[in-house]
């Protein structure tokens, strides 16, 4: 068998002509792997360790997979009795509202109240909410 080698003058590496050679280059030894990071081993007393590591996932990456998006503001359910109590609240409220001799600081505290209540019930929009 002979083996016949020829020299790339553009480059100038040498390269073979035999079928076996040029397959053998073509393989990548990383295919379906890829470095994901670097880390240092732990030093022991003896002075043996702080090694560096590479971390090397096999295959494609995994998907990030993130927690379920919760709103800031999200109120524990409810039961019956504080549910009755709010809304007997809330309709309190809207009668002192309706009174005409409110006055405007007791309206802006009671509107507040009433916003605060809604959010709580569920009534209003998320916008409502994020003030």
């Amino acid at each position: 068998m002979s083996t016949t080698m020829v020299i790339n003058k553009g480059s100038g590496t040498a390269g073979c002509t035999c079928g076996r050679c040029s397959q053998a280059q073509k393989s990548d030894p990383m295919e379906g792997r890829e470095v994901v990071g670097l880390g240092l081993t732990a030093r022991n007393p003896d002075g043996t360790g702080g090694e560096v590591k590479k971390f090397i996932r096999h295959g494609p990456a995994s998907k990030q997979e993130y927690m379920p998006v919760r709103s800031y503001y999200a109120e524990p359910r409810l039961d019956a009795t504080k549910r009755a109590e709010l809304e007997g609240r809330l309709a309190g409220i809207a009668k002192e509202l309706a009174n005409p001799a409110t006055l405007p600081v007791q309206r802006i505290r009671l509107e507040q109240e009433q916003a605060t209540i809604e959010r709580v019930l569920g009534r209003t929009n998320e916008e409502d909410a994020r003030k």
